[in-house]
């Protein structure tokens, strides 16, 4: 599987576009969409998916739709999670405008400045 197909499975459930796609990969430049998704690029892969996030989260969206009888509506709570993993995973600071925006508070060591 390349690392194309493994980010658009991924982010299946939140619908990305090409061009959504694309901008993941603006992130790590020294990988490419059609390199094979391996062991040995799996981490540069996460990282990368955590430093995208927030353009998912912070991006207008639809949550709920409904037409003729049929109704889906999507958890972006969980993305906000996904994305607070990654960023402890990979020792990031979570973006302040996500932060913000989504409500969640998040506590950062701050005792080395001490």
């Amino acid at each position: 599987m390349t690392i194309k197909e493994y980010i658009e499975k991924q982010l299946a459930a939140f619908h990305p576009t090409d061009a959504d796609i694309i901008d993941v990969f603006l992130y790590d430049t020294t990988i490419s969409e059609g390199d094979e998704y391996s062991e040995s690029n799996a981490e540069q892969v996460s990282k990368m998916l955590a430093l995208a996030l927030p353009s998912f989260i912070l991006k207008p969206r639809l949550n709920d739709v409904s037409e003729g009888g049929f109704s889906m509506s999507w958890n972006f709570d969980n993305l906000v999670k996904y994305y607070l993993w990654l960023c402890r995973k990979h020792g990031l600071t979570p973006d302040a405008t996500v932060m913000e925006t989504t409500g969640i508070s998040v506590i950062i060591d701050k005792t080395d400045i001490w």
